[in-house]
């Protein structure tokens, strides 16, 4: 009996950490979100900067690729769905992620992928605080997303540009390694493949 109510005190203590934590990860994103709308609606306003136009210019790229082929194959078909456009410097990702919004004028295009960015980089950093905590400690998870979403990825997830995302896939690429040591799932490879190939087409 005595081991039954330990396992149901260590059990109700854990419950409790993993609300503390949500209940962290709430206030951290409702911070995260006021900054980041602040950085994106007041400082980064010039769609000019040589990086950002690079990425502007190649989302319409990107989303005429393969529109001059009169009857493309059924792979081909395939193919031109997925990310596919570089020009050797900016990768895929980013702007295939856009190509809805090729229609759009460059002013729209660029406000569309501040907040796609944005939006991005903090589901990323919240699926990270998760993963962290679950594999480490709450503390630690916490500690790190504090240090890395306002210290690196608040800010370069205002830009119209892939650096917050490839910075948040290579984080949970090397989490998801660590996890391959200690455990040997299927799962887990797969994972590490996507999150490998995600960070190639994220940035060179």
């Amino acid at each position: 009996m005595s081991v039954e109510a330990s396992k149901s005190g260590r059990s109700r203590k854990t419950l409790a950490l993993w609300m503390l934590f949500l209940g962290m990860l709430v206030l951290y994103a409702w911070a995260y979100s006021y900054l980041g709308a602040v950085l994106i609606l007041g400082k980064n306003t010039d769609r000019t900067g040589s990086t950002q136009a690079a990425f502007i210019d190649a989302v319409y790229r990107s989303a005429s690729v393969g529109n001059h082929v009169e009857r493309p194959s059924i792979l081909g078909e395939f193919t031109s769905l997925l990310p596919q456009y570089t020009d050797g410097t900016v990768d895929p990702l980013f702007p295939w992620l856009l190509r809805k919004h090729a229609s759009q004028p460059p002013d729209e295009v660029f406000e569309a992928g501040k907040w796609m960015n944005f939006i991005l980089s903090g589901c990323l950093l919240l699926g990270f605080a998760l993963a962290a905590a679950r594999a480490f400690s709450f503390s630690g998870a916490m500690a790190a997303v504090l240090m890395g979403g306002f210290g690196v990825i608040l800010e370069r997830s205002a830009y119209f540009s892939p650096d917050a995302i490839y910075y948040l896939l290579i984080v949970l690429t090397w989490l998801c390694a660590l996890s391959l040591i200690r455990q040997n799932h299927l799962w887990l490879y797969g994972t590490f493949g996507v999150l490998l190939g995600l960070s190639y087409l994220a940035k060179p």
